[in-house]
């Protein structure tokens, strides 16, 4: 598996270079600071569960009158994903401080289904659908956040930031029901029902010769640059914090259709990606703290282009993939001041 995500990586990260750069521009730029925070480091592990769902969207740029938005689209579940990892925060002794969290699911744990749906008729709803369990191949969660403080009075704080954010999630699936429609295999789709000689709307299914096996590995990669604002409350021993954020995203996916050996390189840039999160602490030791803590984040639909390779030979199309995603976790940590 370490073989494949490296290929991933190329892919994804060749991409993002400028990206990248632009996050660092943003990150060292915060300004002149000065004195009010303790100097030092803290570090602890975090475990969470997460739910949610990926979406993978083909739009219909056919041109043709067309009721419907979509050609295909593909919705993968996130549901009872166990992540465990580590966060640390620096503390420079004046205002501004530097956040790392990074978290891994357990790779092959289920994470639910995958719906696929079509529609090649331009005058009726989907007439193509399957259903596939799923696992993860991987999933990987990495913040970075530099903030600093604008604020501050008795027991209440206000910080400032800019951060980056992946979310990062592969699946395999295996292929379990499907409602098809009869097309005219010499047919330009999406279509009025009727166009072609022999159509049939949900009346068929897929060979089930192919239920059981592997049809399909979809990989994805949610890439933002946050604006952050957080707010601190922290008495003797308990504490609590708010914490929003939102940014521009860039995202790249990867389907490969394998009964027909079949790739497609989706990117796109837009969003917006939007957070909340929720954290009550409380001081055990002088060193030593737990943490309760939810999350949500969401990625609105954005379009973008898509590379399609079959057969040793690619093509782009513009503005034809789209993707969204939204998820909420729940989680514990344990944090050592050190």
């Amino acid at each position: 598996m370490f073989c494949v995500i490296l290929k991933e990586m190329k892919f994804y990260f060749c991409r993002i270079y400028s990206f990248v750069l632009l996050f660092f521009a943003v990150l060292f730029s915060a300004g002149s600071l000065s004195p009010s925070d303790e100097r030092g480091w803290s570090l602890g592990p975090v475990t969470e569960m997460s739910w949610g769902t990926v979406n993978e969207i083909v739009y219909d740029t056919s041109g043709v009158p067309n009721q419907n938005d979509y050609l295909s689209l593909l919705l993968w579940d996130l549901q009872n994903v166990f992540t465990a990892g580590v966060e640390s925060r620096w503390n420079s002794g004046g205002r501004y401080g530097l956040e790392f969290a990074l978290s891994s699911a357990v790779p092959s744990q289920p994470t639910g289904i995958m719906e696929d749906y079509d529609w090649l008729f331009t005058d009726r709803d989907w007439s193509h659908w399957s259903k596939s369990d799923i696992r993860l191949r991987w999933g990987i969660i990495f913040d970075v956040l530099h903030d600093f403080q604008v604020f501050q009075r008795d027991f209440f704080s206000l910080r400032l930031g800019a951060g980056y954010h992946l979310d990062w999630w592969a699946w395999r699936d295996v292929l379990r029901d499907s409602v098809y429609s009869t097309t005219n295999p010499s047919g330009n789709y999406p279509a009025p029902f009727g166009t072609y000689p022999g159509e049939g709307f949900r009346d068929t299914e897929i060979s089930p010769s192919r239920y059981g096996q592997n049809s399909i590995d979809y990989s994805v990669a949610y890439h933002a640059l946050p604006a952050v604002i957080s707010l601190h409350f922290r008495w003797d021993k308990p504490y609590f914090s708010l914490k929003g954020g939102v940014g521009p995203a860039m995202m790249f996916g990867h389907d490969y259709h394998k009964f027909r050996a079949l790739h497609f390189y989706d990117s796109a840039i837009g969003g917006p990606w939007v957070s909340a999160e929720i954290t009550a602490g409380m001081s055990l030791h002088s060193n030593f703290s737990m943490e309760i803590r939810g999350e949500y984040m969401w990625v609105g639909e954005t379009r973008g282009d898509s590379t399609v390779s079959y057969g040793g030979a690619s093509s782009t199309v513009p503005d034809v993939a789209g993707f969204s995603m939204s998820r909420f976790s729940a989680g514990v940590s344990g944090v050592w001041q050190l």
